[in-house]
């Protein structure tokens, strides 16, 4: 009888011990991944007020309101591109006050259907950070309005890649294998 009792008591406090175990790294991995992401949303869209407030940014979109030829969105291409110099982001994307993309200097371009719903957002005034799924592949971005004496002129969309280099760092940090699901399937993992 002492021995049946020694194993059912050893066996529920070794399950208590794993589960309670299981469950606390579970948690770590939870605030990790979340403080991460935080982390990347506030740099993303720190950058983009930034580059929004910049008087050579702004200035020339509200310029833009009329222009449509060549060479008026080469300049902002070439604009877009300095400035995507410093954020080295995968998605940056500039818009005119209507919405329609004026230049895409990143490694990667949006659709209209994965961008027009955060466009429109940020052409309301709201700047937001949010995920976007792009050819199966899943972004983290930052929309901000771009405002000049008052007025919305333009949006500026920053993205980065919520991918394998990411997976990469969290796993780093977590001990643990990481993979990315979205819509069912898997985007990434380690």
């Amino acid at each position: 009888l002492g021995i049946a009792t020694l194993v059912s008591v050893h066996r529920n406090v070794q399950h208590h011990v794993d589960s309670s175990s299981i469950h606390e790294n579970l948690e770590h991995s939870v605030r990790v991944f979340e403080g991460m992401l935080a982390a990347r949303g506030r740099a993303l869209g720190g950058g983009a007020e930034v580059i929004a407030r910049d008087p050579r940014f702004f200035s020339l979109l509200t310029l833009g309101s009329g222009q449509r030829d060549s060479r008026f969105t080469a300049t902002v291409r070439g604009m877009a591109r300095d400035f995507n110099g410093i954020t080295r982001t995968e998605l940056f994307e500039v818009m005119n006050a209507r919405g329609r993309r004026l230049a895409s200097v990143g490694t990667v371009s949006s659709t209209p259907a994965s961008r027009d719903s955060l466009v429109r957002l940020a052409l309301r005034g709201k700047a937001a950070v949010s995920v976007m799924m792009q050819d199966r592949a899943q972004y983290q971005v930052s929309v901000t309005p771009v405002r000049s004496d008052g007025r919305i002129v333009g949006v500026l969309l920053l993205g980065s890649e919520v991918g394998d280099r990411l997976a990469r760092e969290l796993r780093g940090q977590m001990r643990s294998e990481v993979t990315f699901v979205a819509g069912g399937e898997i985007t990434s993992s380690t």
